[in-house]
Order: C-alpha cells, then sequence, then structure tokens
C-alpha cells in the first residue's frame, strides 16, 4: 500500500517552488522602487519565469499524472522526481547570476532531458489504457508532452542567438515567446485539461464534444503561435491566423464549460467548497483567456501590446495564477494531495486578494496611461504591497499541511493504541 502514496516531502518541494517564486516576484517589484545593488532584473526574471513552470507547475503535474493514472509505480519514479528538483534548485542559483550562460544552460538543459524521460516513461506505462478512439484525457496529456519538447526549441535557440551577438533581437524575443507559447497553450493548457476532463466531464456524462475539443485544440495551439508574432511579422496573413486560432480555441472553451456545466450537479456534490471555489474560478479565467487571446489578431490591440508592458504581465499572471495555480491546487484537493483547515481557507483568500488587487493594478495602470496619458498614483508601491500577499498566502497554505500532516499522525497513534 506504501508505494501508492505520493510522499509528503514531494508535496512542501512542490509548494515551497510557488512560495520562491511569489518572492522572487516581490524582490522583482521592489527594484522599481529601490533598485538593489548587484541584482540585474533580467536575470532573477528568467529564474522567476523557469522556477514557476518547471518547479511549481511541472512538479505538481508530476505529482498528479503518477497519482492519477499509476499510483502503483510511484516509487519507480522517486529518483527522477528529486534530479528534476536537483535541476530547478540549480537554475534557481544560477540564473540570478548571469541569466543565460554555461552553468544556467546546463541546468535547464537537465531538466528538459529529464522532463522527457518522465513523459517517456509515463507513456509506455500508461498507453494500454487507450481504448479505441476513447481516453481523450491522457491523449491531452501526451499533446502536453509533445508541446513540451517543441517548446525547448526556444531555449536552444537562445543559447544559439546570444553566441552569435545577437541578444535583445526580434528573433531573440521571438525565441522566448515560442518557449512562452507552448508552455503556456500547449503543456501546461493540455495537461490540465486532460485532468479536468478525467476528473469533471468523464465520470458524469460522455460528451460527445470531447473529441471536437481536443482536435480545436491541437490546431489553434500550433496557429496561436503567430499571436505572439503580430509585433514583427504585421501582415494580414499573420493576422488572419492568429484571428483563426483565436477563434477555434474560444470555440473550444465555450464547449469545455457546456460539457462541465452537464456535470454542474454531480460536482458540487461530489467536492469541496474550496475546490469548486478554484475550479469555478479557474473556468471564468480560461473564457477570459481565449476572450483575451483573440485581441492581438487586431493590429490596433496588438500594437497596444507592445507600447504596455503591464499589458502582457497582466496577461501572463492571470493565465498562471487565475488559472494554472488554482486548478493545480483543485485537483491536488481532489486526489487528496492537500488538506484542508482553517489556515487553508485563509490562504486561499488572501491569494485570491493578490490577485485581484495586482491584476486590477497592473490592466488599471495600462489603460490610464494609454487613453489618458496618466498614472495610478504610487503605482510601483501600491503593486508591490498588493503582491506581497502572495508569499504570505502561500505560506499560509504550506503551513496549513504541516498542521493537517501532524493532525493526521496524531489520530494514526490514537487508533493504533485503541
Amino acid at each position: 500500500m506504501g508505494k501508492t502514496i505520493i510522499p509528503k516531502s514531494w508535496i512542501y518541494t512542490s509548494l515551497f517552488h510557488l512560495l520562491i517564486v511569489a518572492l522572487v516576484g516581490c524582490l522583482l517589484r521592489i527594484m522599481f522602487i529601490n533598485p538593489i545593488a548587484g541584482v540585474t532584473y533580467k536575470y532573477f526574471l528568467h529564474a522567476h519565469s523557469h522556477v514557476a513552470f518547471l518547479g511549481w507547475v511541472f512538479s505538481a503535474a508530476m505529482i498528479l499524472l503518477l497519482k492519477t493514472w499509476l499510483p502503483e509505480s510511484i516509487h519507480k519514479f522517486k529518483f527522477l522526481f528529486w534530479a528534476i528538483q536537483f535541476s530547478v534548485i540549480g537554475m534557481l542559483i544560477t540564473f540570478p547570476i548571469k541569466g543565460y550562460f554555461v552553468w544556467s544552460i546546463i541546468f535547464s538543459t537537465l531538466h528538459m532531458i529529464l522532463s522527457a524521460v518522465f513523459a517517456i516513461r509515463f507513456y509506455l506505462l500508461t498507453k494500454n489504457h487507450i481504448q479505441n478512439d476513447k481516453s481523450y484525457d491522457l491523449k491531452f496529456i501526451y499533446w502536453g508532452f509533445i508541446f513540451m519538447i517543441i517548446s525547448s526549441i526556444g531555449p536552444f535557440a537562445l543559447g544559439y542567438l546570444m553566441a552569435k551577438g545577437m541578444g535583445g533581437s526580434d528573433w531573440y524575443n521571438l525565441s522566448i515567446y515560442f518557449y512562452l507559447h507552448f508552455q503556456y497553450n500547449g503543456l501546461f493548457t493540455f495537461i490540465l485539461l486532460g485532468l479536468l476532463i478525467h476528473f469533471l466531464i468523464i465520470p458524469g456524462s460522455k460528451s460527445p464534444n470531447i473529441k471536437l475539443i481536443y482536435y480545436l485544440m491541437i490546431v489553434s495551439c500550433f496557429l496561436s503561435f503567430f499571436l505572439s508574432t503580430t509585433w514583427v511579422w504585421k501582415t494580414i496573413f499573420v493576422y488572419s491566423v492568429s484571428l483563426i486560432s483565436g477563434v477555434l480555441q474560444l470555440i473550444a472553451f465555450v464547449l469545455i464549460i457546456s460539457a462541465l456545466k452537464r456535470n454542474l450537479k454531480k460536482i458540487k456534490g461530489l467536492f469541496s467548497r474550496n475546490t469548486v471555489l478554484l475550479i469555478s474560478i479557474s473556468v471564468v479565467i480560461l473564457i477570459l483567456k481565449g476572450i483575451l487571446q483573440l485581441l492581438p489578431s487586431f493590429p490596433y490591440f496588438a500594437e497596444l501590446a507592445l507600447a504596455y508592458r503591464e499589458l502582457v504581465i497582466g496577461y501572463l499572471h492571470l493565465v498562471f495564477l487565475g488559472l494554472i495555480t488554482p486548478l493545480l491546487l483543485g485537483f491536488l484537493l481532489i486526489q487528496k494531495q492537500i488538506f484542508q483547515n482553517l489556515f487553508f481557507h485563509i490562504g486561499i483568500l488572501i491569494y485570491f486578494s493578490g490577485f485581484i488587487l495586482t491584476e486590477v493594478l497592473l490592466f488599471s495602470e495600462s489603460i490610464l496611461r494609454a487613453y489618458f496619458n496618466q498614472n495610478i498614483p504610487y503605482y510601483f508601491s501600491l503593486i508591490f504591497w498588493a503582491s506581497c500577499l502572495f508569499p504570505i498566502a502561500i505560506f499560509m497554505i504550506i503551513l496549513s499541511q504541516y498542521f493537517t500532516s501532524t493532525s493526521f499522525s496524531e489520530r494514526q497513534i490514537i487508533n493504533q493504541e485503541k
């Protein structure tokens, strides 16, 4: 039986990565108020994004995938899990030193290789679960891994471009967007949709739309990369492809919501209020994400995003903090890998307070500057203090797991004594 249990240290490590991401985010914010000598903003930004994607998201996804499909094989992935954590810590240490250089590239490459090993092993151990034309939950997962491998072209291209003295060029920035796109809209989105279908759609209905959603998402993921290129290739072809991809993805999202609505009563009956809240907020953000992704397919909005950096950051944070992280926490609750108590409730409340405040500040600042040539008074101070809510919230969630574990252990001792 012990082999089917995810070690608690895996959960703490994943949440610890999220805490580090939040703390580095606060550091990045304070640098706009008081620059810190010896701290290079761009280098710490690289560390921030890599630990967010490869530390928190990938580790939590790995836990969920193993617990959901391979509970009897968890022990076989122990070394691989900790090897991946070693690569993440390596990136956390090396990126702030010099950004992309020999050691940070070594650690990020190591993570890519280890992630690919995990993907291949997961596929080989689960491929027999695919029956005929069904199991779209697993098919989404497999495509997430394919997009993960595709996304690795971006960092490799960065190394080549920097070696050629092209750092900061259009191709350099496109390589970053290529990586971000196939991580956000490929790996993360497809794995989360696979889990969403597995937990919330398949148990309650045999939705005829899943197959359509599956193909719409694959096609739109490839095409929607052009949404990241409209600031470089300003042609009617690029804008047209971008618009088509945005429409296809939005249709897929609407179909997902439709499938979820058919199971609404069952979902509310099966899961706790916090789980339903986390998933409900994520679903709202999913639709908002689909709408916002349509906008850069119009030249006016593409130029607006290029001119106002806060709009891009607001969108990326909207997806990471409002869609990806709440869904991961919700799925961890469903799989009973994290537990709820008063500290958890308070942590979630603080988390969403920080999320709403930072999003309002980011988008309001952009709108005021774009249309009224005004700034929010004390904007950088306000968004710094709002961002400080995230590490507090995540610390509370981690603390909640410690007390739950302690209480659980005490109950086990009492039961054994009885």
